[in-house]
């Protein structure tokens, strides 16, 4: 799986008797919670003025192409469309849900949406 978004943090630097070793992490979103197993890390030779790149085998596994806060795009679409509607009530638009077998949101996240789609009116 290729890592949607690439953004490398340095986490750590230490000397070595090979020379400096800086270490990088994938930050790989905004919102993820786990570490990105995948690491590089620049190895700065004592001896000599080369720098050595080397990368861990680990592929970028566990990045999600949208982050997991708040509703689905597709699920924003229909709850602004059935908001306009004049289904304004989380409840409704939840039973118009279940009818349709679309995956159901956390009543929360609908509440959440709900009110900033009020405010944006």
């Amino acid at each position: 799986m290729l890592c949607v978004i690439q953004i490398w943090r340095k986490s750590s630097s230490k000397y070595t008797l090979d020379g400096r070793r800086v270490e990088f992490r994938c930050t790989g979103g905004k919102y993820r919670i786990a570490d990105c197993p995948a690491s590089v890390y620049l190895l700065y030779h004592a001896d000599s003025y080369d720098v050595s790149l080397f990368k861990t085998e680990a592929e970028h596994g566990n990045h999600n192409a949208e982050p997991s806060r708040g509703l689905p795009a597709d699920l924003k679409v229909f709850v602004t469309k059935k908001f306009n509607d004049g289904l304004t009530k989380p409840n409704a638009i939840l039973n118009v849900i279940r009818e349709r077998n679309m995956t159901e949101p956390p009543k929360s996240k609908l509440v959440n949406f709900l009110q900033q789609l009020r405010a944006e009116k």
